[in-house]
């Protein structure tokens, strides 16, 4: 048995339960052994001049609300919350996918654009949720809309509860430095009122806001 076991074994009756955090700390840092595998810092790296360098960039996904939303941003904005759960789990493309609604009269002209993840917080969907979205595509904590909002800003406009803030905050620390195109700080999108309404879709909602029915400007 390795000296780990008897260390805790020694601590008390119920063994490493019965020990604090600084105590398994210190017991585990000093059993580790030092690791002989030679740790290659790729900067560190030379490449000859001619060498070509190849940059991979992730697709980015992106589907039209009105031909072929998908299933999950579909789940968010009618509320199906297990169904989201389950549709994050099996279909994690989606999570990452781009909605976007065109003006009917001018196809050329963008109505709104948002992933996933903005539209669970502006739908105001439950904390879990917002964690398995922001857990399966960590890069939607800083992505923004076509507003230049992120979805800390919309969280603060749509009095997110202080755990959602907290995950946002977690998942993108500098969020609350970001600058949303009119050059706002998620901070001060912070109503002091909000007049709730049930919207049609996630773009409904902001353009009912344009008009001042909500906390959308």
């Amino acid at each position: 048995k390795s000296s780990n076991d008897e260390k805790a074994k020694g601590s008390g009756k119920d063994g490493l339960k019965s020990m604090s955090t600084d105590a398994l700390k210190a017991t585990f840092e000093k059993e580790e052994e030092p690791s002989e595998e030679k740790v290659v810092d790729i900067n560190d790296v030379e490449c000859p001049p001619d060498a070509e360098v190849i940059k991979v960039v992730e697709p980015i996904l992106e589907e039209d609300y009105d031909l072929s939303v998908t299933d999950l941003y579909k789940q968010i904005e009618t509320k199906q919350w297990s169904q989201v759960l389950a549709s994050i789990n099996l279909y994690p493309d989606q999570v990452k996918t781009w909605i976007l609604r065109r003006e009917k009269h001018d196809t050329s002209r963008l109505r709104w654009r948002l992933l996933p993840i903005h539209a669970a917080v502006i739908f105001q969907a439950p904390h879990a949720l917002i964690e398995a979205l922001l857990t399966s595509y960590p890069a939607g904590a800083a992505s923004t809309d076509d507003q230049g909002m992120t979805p800390l800003h919309l969280a603060f406009r749509n009095g997110s509860s202080d755990a959602i803030l907290f995950e946002l905050l977690q998942a993108h620390p500098n969020g609350i430095v970001d600058k949303d195109r009119k050059d706002r700080y998620p901070l001060q999108l912070m109503p002091s009122s909000v007049a709730r309404q049930e919207p049609d879709d996630a773009g409904s909602l902001r353009d009912k806001g344009a008009r001042g029915q909500t906390g959308f400007a």
